[in-house]
């Protein structure tokens, strides 16, 4: 056994001690699918909103009215649901999206993984996403990442 063993062992111990006492634990949230709650899909209809390389966070329907336009205008339940909408331009031509949902400990923040897998042709695009997740209520911060890979 070398010298190393035993201090790793101890800074797994603590840090398992440390998450094991704020009381709380990372937990996959569900992502509902905006195409198959309200038939929405990316191919068919085009949901437009004026933001570039970003997201926005969307609350209320009032505010999905004055911001997004398209011909699929759903009403949303706001009351169980947010909607995380935004764009993303990428090299190729986007082949297929996949969302992840985490609430991290400590501090019950939101993390939401936007997967953006793409495929051959080599065609400049523009992805929009959309994506309802829970109703933020007694979390600090939401964050968005966009992980963009290549499909072969």
């Amino acid at each position: 056994m070398t010298k190393r063993n035993p201090i790793i062992a101890l800074l797994l111990i603590i840090a398992f001690s440390v998450t094991k006492s704020c009381g709380c634990e990372e937990m996959v949230l569900e992502v509902e699918s905006f195409e198959s709650l309200y038939g929405c899909s990316n191919t068919k209809h085009k949901l437009k909103i004026d933001i570039h390389n970003d997201y926005l966070l969307i609350r209320t329907q009032t505010d999905f009215d004055n911001l997004v336009a398209g011909d699929c205008h759903p009403n949303i339940d706001f009351d169980n649901y947010d909607l995380v909408i935004g764009q993303q331009s990428s090299g190729n031509e986007n082949d297929t999206i996949i969302y992840n949902l985490m609430q991290t400990c400590p501090g019950n923040d939101v993390l939401l993984t936007i997967g953006v897998y793409q495929g051959w042709a080599t065609r400049p695009d523009n992805v929009t996403y959309h994506a309802l997740i829970p109703k933020l209520r007694n979390t600090k911060d939401l964050d968005v990442i966009i992980d963009t890979e290549y499909e072969y």
